[in-house]
Parts: C-alpha cells; sequence; structure tokens
C-alpha cells in the first residue's frame, strides 16, 4: 500500500508535490495529507507497528522527492578533503547534478566538487579510468551518444582546471577489445576507498539502486598513507595505477603521445610507472 500511494502520488502530482511526513506525524496523519494532495477521501488507517511504518514512510517518501544519496554525501566529503590524488574507476563519468537554478543542498555535482578541489589544492590529481563504450546496448543509441557526450563534457571541466593534472584513460583487454567495467571504484589520498555500484552520474548517485562500501585502514605505513588502500587493484583487469606512494603520484602526471596509439604513464622520482594496456580518451 505505501508504494502504491506513493506511485499514484507521483503519477498525479509530481515528485516536487509529495508531502514529506514530519516526526511527529502518524500513519494516518501522513495518509491523510497524501488523500487531500490527491483530492480523495481520507481512509481510515489501524497499525500495529506504527514506529517502524512511520519512519518506513518518512524514508520512501523522502527517497522518492530526492533520492538517498548515500553514496553522494560520503565520496563529496572524501573529494573535499582530497590531498595527492583522486582515482576514478567506472563504466559511467558525468556531472551529477545539474539544478535549473542556485544548486539546492541535495544538488551536489561531483565533478564540480573535484575541479573546486583541484583549484584549491594544486598538488592533487586526477586519475579517470573509464571503458570505451558506455554500459548500454548498441541498441540505445540515444542513449550511448549521450553518456560519451557528457563523459567528454565532464572531462573537459576538469581538464579546463588544469590538463596536467589530469589522466583520462580507458583499459584495453584481449587485442582490440577494450575492457568493460561494471563496478565503480574511487581512491583518495591511499587513505580512504569507495567500492561498489553506485556509478558517478546523476541517476547512480541519486534514484538508482546500488551497494556500496566505503572503507578506511587503521594500518598506516611511513608515509601516512594506508597499506591495505595502496594495494588495493585498480580494478578487475589486473590495472595497476601504482599509488603506493600518494605523496609523489602523478607528479609529473603526463599522456604520452605514441606512433601506434595513446598510453598513460605516470612518471615519478625518474622512472615510469604504466597504467596497464591502456588508450587515452
Amino acid at each position: 500500500m505505501r508504494a502504491a500511494l506513493i506511485a499514484l502520488t507521483e503519477a498525479k502530482l509530481g515528485l516536487s508535490a509529495i508531502p514529506v511526513p514530519q516526526p511527529g506525524d502518524t500513519i494516518q496523519s501522513g495518509v491523510n495529507a497524501l488523500a487531500d494532495a490527491l483530492g480523495v477521501p481520507r481512509p481510515t488507517i489501524n497499525v500495529a507497528n506504527e514506529d517502524r511504518l512511520r519512519r518506513q514512510l518518512q524514508r520512501e517518501m523522502i527517497t522518492a522527492r530526492a533520492g538517498q544519496r548515500d553514496a553522494l554525501w560520503s565520496l563529496a566529503r572524501a573529494i573535499g578533503q582530497a590531498r595527492e590524488f583522486v582515482y576514478v574507476e567506472g563504466p559511467a563519468f558525468a556531472r551529477t547534478a545539474r539544478p535549473a537554478g542556485p544548486p539546492k543542498k541535495h544538488e551536489i555535482d561531483l565533478v564540480e566538487t573535484l575541479r573546486a578541489r583541484m583549484q584549491a589544492n594544486p598538488r592533487l590529481k586526477v586519475m579517470l579510468c573509464m571503458p570505451r563504450l558506455p554500459d548500454f546496448v548498441a541498441a540505445k543509441a540515444n542513449w550511448v551518444r549521450a553518456t560519451l557526450a557528457h563523459r567528454k563534457q565532464a572531462i573537459e571541466t576538469l581538464t579546463t582546471q588544469d590538463r596536467q593534472r589530469v589522466a583520462a584513460f580507458h583499459p584495453i583487454g584481449f587485442p582490440g577489445r577494450p575492457s568493460a567495467i561494471r563496478t565503480t571504484v574511487v581512491i583518495v589520498d591511499n587513505v580512504w576507498a569507495m567500492v561498489g555500484t553506485s556509478h558517478w552520474r546523476r541517476r547512480g548517485m541519486t534514484f538508482d539502486g546500488g551497494c556500496d562500501v566505503a572503507s578506511i585502514d587503521r594500518g598506516f605505513n611511513g608515509r601516512g598513507t594506508s597499506a591495505g588502500i595502496a594495494l588495493f587493484p585498480a580494478g578487475t583487469d589486473g590495472r595497476q595505477a601504482r599509488r603506493h606512494d600518494s605523496h609523489r603520484a602523478g607528479e609529473q602526471l603526463r599522456v604520452v603521445d605514441a606512433a601506434g596509439g595513446t598510453g598513460v604513464r605516470l612518471r615519478r622520482a625518474g622512472r615510469s610507472v604504466g597504467l596497464g594496456r591502456t588508450r587515452a580518451l
């Protein structure tokens, strides 16, 4: 019944008109508010587990209006504190908010958050690993084109801030076959990591269902970074964006254009550290 009420309200009133129950409301008062908004008679509700249902109804209605955004809050805080580098790997990379006017508190664009952090911290480097093709079937040609356009726009937002501190690439699997990426991995400074299915785009951070784990490691090495997270593999295909020394990571980050293609290499302390078999975007 709860889902049916919310679906009916969305269809007739739109998301912004869904009344959100307040902490002191009851199930009956919440149903009354929905009925009044829809212009239908108020039904009588008798339940024995009022406290639990009230919390569930409140969560469902707030989620219907604005999404849950748990991964968004976690990423925004981690990126806002980044010092050395941010590594992003996933099937999508696009703006996570497109406000029509001044952004509301829940409208956080992680791309802009990352750009602003680059501006505030001239040491910060960014590595972006994305599949060559989006996570839509070829038959959805309009979706594929839109996804590629959004990706390009997001990357250019960062490179406009500083081209020399951004490396964007897609991994190559078997010869001639680009690797597919199904999950999102974000690592910040080798002290914070998030792995899961909340993808870096507006839907992925708001209304799409996802399951993510954000973690830190209490064991630090001599450089003040997490020993466990530093050894975390950068992807399921054996790609190694070696981040063991986050204080020097990306010190001379650059994209190398070679005759047979383009590769991404991280030059550190006089030696090159490859990111696996890659092609720059």
